[in-house]
């Protein structure tokens, strides 16, 4: 096969990022693995394929950075391979179990509850948006008062997670916009660690603090490094799939009718709605020797992008791909990764999704939305997720 194998696509092309499904439809069948000229990755596409390189880290190395072009991705967690990966993730996710997150009800319920009170009160003015009413503020506001951050700094951290989320994957970043936000962050998290030497406080800030200065597991760089992460993965996901969820859920009334019958159902529509709209489309590795692979041969330090949208996408795995289905068996998705990357805070993203769904499903019969005026993000190829989802109340 040409190593530079058609279909050829840029991941920036943004008519590719409005829908690249019937993309990854071809890429299954006739280029299951591929070399792009811009940027120079190989794009893996079938899940088996995607699913195996996830499971095998000594390969896929994940230490040169997780995205598309060399140099982004940031040094945080993500981006380590093992013995570090192995270091951190130990010490840290015990903060992330579906135990520890179940004793977040409270929490969830209470910042769910304020922002739906916040969408009930637009009833007067005849809709609202939301995405930046409610997607965008939950998990700033759940992972913000998770790490113990002041809320007068909630409106900071989103546009810090904008900008390092820019910086690691638009083509031209801000240079200048990445360098103050990183001092603005650097500053903000230094300030809470210090606070907490002083007075431990009951927050995950604290206790990484007790982590770095009673048994030496952590460095101070390590602590703001895991709440950049978190800010800026949190985000990104959790408002992905939320915009998704009302968008799909609104264009298929009967589904919506069911989850308004049955709430058990909505654990099922959250996991349809992950491999529907993957909300992390694919990550980048980094090859740490030869791979030979559907007849190519991709060579030692080669980037290859791991699309996991297109692997959800796979009709050797899914049957019907395309079809929103919140019936369907989803236990093999990679919405959040697989193996040692797997996503640390997905249960917690879980919880946040399900708890809003909760008290959004009730509501959604009185709304409407015109797909035209829907406006999708375009610059961040590694994510699918809405900057705009106009909302009417019908009643």
């Amino acid at each position: 096969m040409n190593t530079f194998g058609a279909p050829v696509v840029d991941l920036w092309d943004h008519a590719f990022q409005r829908d690249p499904y019937p993309t990854f439809a071809r890429w299954h069948t006739e280029a299951p693995l591929m070399r792009l000229r811009y940027p120079d990755v190989w794009v893996m596409t079938r899940h088996a394929d995607v699913a195996q390189a996830l499971r095998t880290p000594t390969v896929y190395s994940s230490a040169q950075g997780i995205a598309y072009r060399a140099g982004g991705g940031g040094s945080s967690m993500v981006a380590t391979d093992d013995p570090a990966h192995k270091r951190l993730r130990s010490i840290l996710s015990k903060e992330f179990t579906p135990g520890t997150v179940k004793s977040l009800n409270t929490r969830l319920e209470n910042v769910t509850g304020q922002l739906v009170d916040q969408l009930e009160a637009t009833r007067s003015s005849g809709g609202f948006d939301f995405a930046m009413l409610f997607a965008e503020q939950l998990p700033t506001r759940v992972i913000g008062e998770y790490l113990g951050i002041d809320p007068e700094r909630w409106n900071d951290y989103r546009r810090w997670s904008e900008v390092f989320n820019a910086a690691a994957w638009v083509e031209e970043p801000d240079v200048q916009a990445l360098t103050v936000a990183i001092e603005e962050a650097v500053h903000c998290f230094g300030a809470a660690i210090q606070q907490r030497r002083e007075l431990g406080q009951d927050d995950l800030i604290s206790r990484m603090v007790v982590a770095m200065d009673q048994q030496s597991a952590l460095s101070e760089v390590e602590i703001i490094d895991f709440c950049s992460l978190l800010m800026l993965a949190g985000n990104a996901t959790t408002s992905s799939v939320l915009n998704h969820a009302v968008l799909l859920l609104l264009a298929h009334p009967e589904q919506l009718d069911e989850l308004r019958r049955d709430s058990s159902l909505i654990p099922a529509a959250i996991e349809e709605i992950i491999r529907f709209e993957s909300p992390v489309q694919g990550f980048a590795r980094r090859l740490t020797v030869d791979v030979e692979m559907h007849g190519s041969t991709m060579k030692a330090g080669d980037t290859v992008v791991l699309m996991f949208g297109a692997a959800n996408r796979d009709p050797e795995v899914f049957e019907d791909p395309g079809r929103f289905d919140i019936h369907r068996d989803t236990r093999r998705h990679i919405g959040f990764g697989s193996g040692p990357h797997v996503c640390l805070g997905s249960w917690l993203a879980r919880a946040e999704i399900r708890c809003a769904l909760e008290k959004l499903i009730p509501l959604m019969g009185e709304w409407s939305i015109d797909p035209a005026t829907v406006e999708r993000r375009l610059d961040l190829p590694a994510f699918r997720d809405l900057i705009s989802v106009p909302v009417r109340w019908t009643s």
